[in-house]
């Protein structure tokens, strides 16, 4: 979700004003969110996760932290007639809402949702994978990226949610108890020093790391 530390809400705004033509089911599930509580990506980074689909013309993607399924509306929507998305959920109640949207949308033909832990689950799945979207637990962050690394295409893309965490992560001094915010300061360094990725991160949304597997 956005924060104010990263971007402005009027600066969101207006950028978000040139995007008023979206299914109806991206405001449904919106509403949903909120309604239920649930963390979702904010709509700048739903619309760069989209854009980022066209312009590396991926067709088959993983997706790790399912929810709702707002992430991959945006996703999904724009893989070509033959694209896919492997999304995993842990929550078998949750990943049912997942899909009942992903059937109003018309795409249940490509997404796959599999369910149950991400660490369990990973291994099994078949690549190779165009684009990597990491947004679960944050402090299994490092493992889900080590045990996806190997399903992935030279130039795949890696996209990780929550690096900045509401600029927490940039604080000098983090309270003892904050082991997620901990987590992801080791993440994002792993991330940004990995040998086998070129990578940044992004200030859209609430962070979003931007990689590029080298080999």
């Amino acid at each position: 979700m956005l924060d104010p530390k990263i971007i402005s809400p009027e600066v969101l705004n207006y950028v978000l004003s040139f995007h008023t033509d979206l299914p109806q089911i991206f405001s449904e599930v919106e509403i949903q969110a909120r309604e239920e509580n649930q963390p979702i990506v904010s709509k700048d980074a739903g619309v760069f996760l989209n854009l980022m689909v066209k312009l590396t013309g991926a067709q088959k993607i993983l997706e790790v932290g399912c929810n709702i399924g707002y992430s991959a509306l945006w996703f999904a929507s724009a893989l070509p007639p033959n694209g896919r998305l492997d999304t995993l959920e842990i929550s078998k109640d949750t990943a049912v809402k997942a899909q009942e949207n992903f059937k109003k949308a018309n795409l249940e033909n490509k997404v796959f949702v599999h369910i149950g832990s991400a660490l369990d689950l990973i291994p099994g799945l078949e690549g190779p994978y165009d684009i990597l979207f990491i947004d679960a637990a944050k402090s299994q962050y490092k493992d889900y990226l080590k045990l996806a690394l190997p399903k992935l295409k030279h130039g795949s893309l890696i996209l990780v949610d929550n690096a900045l965490w509401s600029g927490k992560v940039a604080s000098e001094y983090v309270s003892p108890g904050d082991n997620i915010t901990k987590a992801l300061q080791d993440f994002n360094k792993h991330f940004m020093e990995h040998p086998e990725l070129e990578a940044t991160i992004l200030t859209i949304g609430d962070g979003l790391g931007f990689g590029i597997k080298k080999r």
